[in-house]
């Protein structure tokens, strides 16, 4: 077990203390710096801090040329354009923010007026955004990119198909910490990265096949280093010589869901649930929430299972389809879309509810990401 680790719920000590030095100290040299703000911790409001891009940006958008943002919320995709002009290698480049609610058949006309050369954002959200593109638009496309976006192999035939001539770039990246990986080198599976020079990857109580929690050190800033972060993800490192010259690579093997996971286009937070349950607690005592995603034949649809405990022990098939509608109704994926909301309109299945006979032994209410094999 590695001591002094760095929980997320510490973690805004070290948001802090970029603002102040930034601030305080502030460089010469200030156009190459950008304020984040990011979910937060579970517990707490969302956290702002100063990330320096020669230490967290990632080289994804290097070259770009016209991109279409397939990301969460307004500010999200502003963020993610204004990062894209200032130090991620695409100051002259032409950028569409688009929304999820902007997929409608008049999409089409905009992407063939648009002619993107990359698209950039959600897995989820990129497949939804290729349903609109003509055969000569998707043949534009030179390059799909994703920042620490799961992209399982049927998703990956889906883009070979649309997307003839473009080239899957993923790199690793957390919101509090930046880049991890470099660019991908063309060598690898697509759930596996080279670490960034400059970054120390651990694997903190890693079990008989070498997976844990993936622990992260690296310098954010000048003045600021994080050591030894406890991301949320789960990863295994592996020593294997790279055709690229590289001598290990880290797995990532999917998230412990600390506080927030990502699928099919939406970000599930563990406080959004706790809300919910909470609301609910007339009808179970406890619960664990397990999400997963399917690649359809025009989407990726997300599914969630919830397991409930009762202390009374009752039970009935009528409880299980109270708790359904009334927890759909009560669960915001998006600031303004319960899964009610996205059941409906097909980005979402129908929420599962499943009987925990016995208590939970671990009382911390994890949201456990899991990865459908195809």
């Amino acid at each position: 077990m590695v001591s002094e680790v760095v929980e997320r719920k510490e973690f805004k000590a070290v948001a802090d203390a970029t603002l102040s030095d930034f601030f305080t100290r502030t460089p010469r040299d200030a156009d190459s710096y950008c304020l984040r703000m990011t979910s937060g911790t579970t517990d707490g409001l969302p956290l702002f801090l100063v990330w320096d891009n020669r230490f967290t940006a990632h080289g994804l958008f290097a070259g770009a040329d016209r991109v279409l943002m397939c990301t969460g919320s307004l500010a999200a995709r502003l963020g993610n354009a204004l990062l894209l002009r200032n130090g991620m290698g695409a100051e002259k480049a032409r950028v569409l923010c688009a929304d999820i609610q902007d997929m409608m058949p008049e999409f089409s006309a905009l992407m063939d007026d648009f002619k993107p050369t990359e698209l950039y954002g959600f897995s989820s959200f990129v497949r939804r955004a290729a349903a609109f593109c003509s055969p000569e638009t998707g043949a534009r496309v030179r390059a799909l990119l994703f920042a620490s976006e799961p992209v399982s192999p049927a998703l990956q035939n889906v883009f070979e198909s649309v997307f003839p001539n473009a080239l899957l770039k993923l790199v690793y990246h957390t919101n509090e910490t930046g880049a991890l990986s470099r660019p991908p080198c063309g060598h690898l599976p697509l759930d596996s990265y080279h670490v960034l020079d400059g970054v120390d990857v651990a694997i903190d109580d890693p079990d008989e096949t070498g997976a844990g929690d993936i622990l992260v050190s690296k310098r954010i800033s000048p003045n600021i280093v994080v050591e030894k972060y406890r991301i949320g993800d789960i990863g295994r490192i592996h020593h294997d010589p790279c055709p690229c010259g590289e001598t290990s690579s880290l797995q990532l093997l999917g998230r412990r869901g600390y506080d927030y996971i990502r699928i099919a286009g939406t970000t599930l937070l563990q406080k959004e649930f706790e809300r919910a349950a909470e609301a609910l607690n007339d009808l179970f005592d406890d619960y664990r929430a397990e999400a997963s995603s399917q690649v359809t034949d025009s989407a990726v649809v997300g599914a969630i299972v919830l397991r409930v405990h009762r202390k009374d022990g009752m039970w009935s098939e009528a409880l299980a389809r109270e708790i359904a509608r009334r927890f759909s109704a009560e669960l915001f994926l998006t600031q303004t879309k319960t899964l009610d909301d996205l059941v409906r309109a097909g980005a979402f299945s129908p929420l599962v509810v499943e009987r925990a006979s016995e208590p939970f032994q671990v009382k911390l209410k994890e949201l456990k990401l899991t990865q459908r094999k195809d």
